[in-house]
């Protein structure tokens, strides 16, 4: 994927390489501090609940130098068209009001969960309207 800087090709190579065990999809909470704690390890400003501007007061999950915008989501979580229209709003806003195209969906969950029809169908409209996404692998029994 090419992206508009070098940076946000780091975030998305990093987060391509990165797994985290399948008893860790607990709540979208948790798996935040993972990945937070993970990018910290390689990248500098690496913040969470990041304030996007505005007067709406939204927040994206993880933000690398006020230039890479991450929200993170659980696939399990995204179980209903009212959760997943709510995350087609924020990707919009997201990535119109702060990240021009370095916004990152990232959806964490099972391969089972992968494979879903639903899913595939939300990755590829995010695909349609030009923010990536990108399922996070995930280790052990899934």
């Amino acid at each position: 994927m090419l992206f508009s800087t070098k940076l946000v090709d780091e975030v998305w190579d990093h987060l391509s390489d990165l797994k985290i065990k399948s008893t860790e999809l607990t709540n979208e909470k948790d798996v935040e501090n993972i990945i937070a704690d993970s990018l910290r390890s390689e990248f500098e400003d690496v913040q969470q609940q990041f304030h996007v501007g505005g007067y709406l007061g939204l927040k994206v999950d993880i933000d690398i130098k006020e230039e890479v915008g991450i929200e993170l989501k659980l696939a399990k979580d995204l179980d209903t068209a009212d959760k997943i229209h709510r995350l087609f709003g924020q990707a919009i806003y997201y990535d119109n009001r702060k990240y021009v195209g370095n916004l990152i969906v990232l959806i964490a969950g099972t391969k089972s969960e992968r494979d879903s029809p639903m899913l595939k169908e939300v990755m590829n409209f995010l695909e349609d309207i030009k923010i990536p996404s990108l399922f996070l692998k995930t280790k052990g029994k899934a």
